[in-house]
């Protein structure tokens, strides 16, 4: 009796992997792995990933098709970015290169963004105001704004110039 060994395809589970808004592009790091329960190397040791489906994230990230390497595309025009999607969610296919024909599984990969704490963004970079040489206290002279795209974040504002220094002052405080 002469048993042969079939190719059997491929196996991947779903999986989830984080990333920080603040990933460098082309970074790699996370894997993402299949395995194959053939035991010799012309039944399919070899395995090949690729991502499918949802073609915002196939704008930011790349895998590796030897690897399994999960990485930001490194000359992507986008960015990651918590405030504007947490998550993003693809398909990842493994394909074996086994004798009769080459099989393959796929999975579900969430890739969760976390958040970093961003840099506020000043309304305006410079400005110069005047007040009038008889003003008293607490005249108003100006309003300053900004924006932060961390919610939770306070921003403070600080003036300073000759004998002037104001510092940590809330927004509508004068």
């Amino acid at each position: 009796i002469d048993i042969q060994d079939l190719n059997e395809a491929p196996t991947i589970l779903a999986t989830v992997r984080s990333v920080s808004e603040a990933q460098t592009r082309g970074n790699v790091g996370l894997p993402v792995t299949g395995t194959d329960v053939a035991t010799n190397a012309v039944e399919g040791t070899q395995l090949s990933y690729q991502l499918l489906g949802n073609a915002a994230a196939l704008k930011i990230f790349t895998i590796g098709v030897s690897t399994g390497q999960l990485s930001v595309i490194p000359a992507g025009a986008y960015l990651l970015n918590y405030e504007d999607v947490s998550s993003y969610t693809v398909n990842v296919k493994v394909t074996d290169n086994g004798q009769g024909g080459h099989l393959s599984d796929q999975a579900v990969l969430t890739i969760n963004i976390l958040n970093e704490n961003d840099a506020p963004t000043p309304a305006v970079m410079s400005v110069s105001l005047s007040i009038e040489e008889n003003a008293v206290n607490d005249d108003l002279i100006g309003t300053f704004s900004g924006t932060d795209e961390d919610a939770s974040d306070v921003l403070t504002y600080a003036v300073g110039t000759g004998n002037c220094w104001y510092e940590n002052a809330p927004l509508g405080t004068p």
